[in-house]
């Protein structure tokens, strides 16, 4: 091998070492209980996650409400119908679905009873 090949190839073996070894300090700088409380108290103090979290919040309490008020009880009433899109060629993809779903059934049924095949096997061996 030329010098200069192993040069890069030791370099290269010294870069991932040294990575490896800033990785498994960092994990256990992470896993220390003492980081973990600091880091948590410090997301808490953060305005912005308090922030984050009250639109969250608000958003999931406000999805429930126009779906369960508004929505909900005119298709109940029978003021909005349900709204039914037929896409071109969707029948076509829908059998090609049931037929590798069939298949699959086919392949997973065989496995099966290789399996207790196999097993019944190692019972009787053993």
């Amino acid at each position: 091998m030329e010098p200069d090949k192993v040069e890069i190839e030791v370099d290269k073996f010294m870069m991932d070492r040294e990575m490896v070894e800033a990785f498994i300090a960092f994990e256990k700088r992470k896993a220390d209980p003492r980081n973990l409380k600091a880091e948590a108290e410090a997301t808490l103090s953060d305005p912005s996650t308090w922030g984050i979290y009250a639109v969250w919040i608000t958003g999931g309490a406000g999805f429930a409400y126009v779906k369960n008020v508004i929505v909900e009880p005119k298709y109940a009433s029978g003021e909005w119908e349900p709204l039914h899109i037929k896409l071109p060629g969707a029948d076509r993809f829908a059998e090609a679905a049931a037929e590798k779903a069939a298949a699959a059934l086919d392949v997973a049924a065989v496995a099966d009873a290789i399996s207790t095949a196999v097993d019944h096997a190692f019972s009787v061996v053993v």
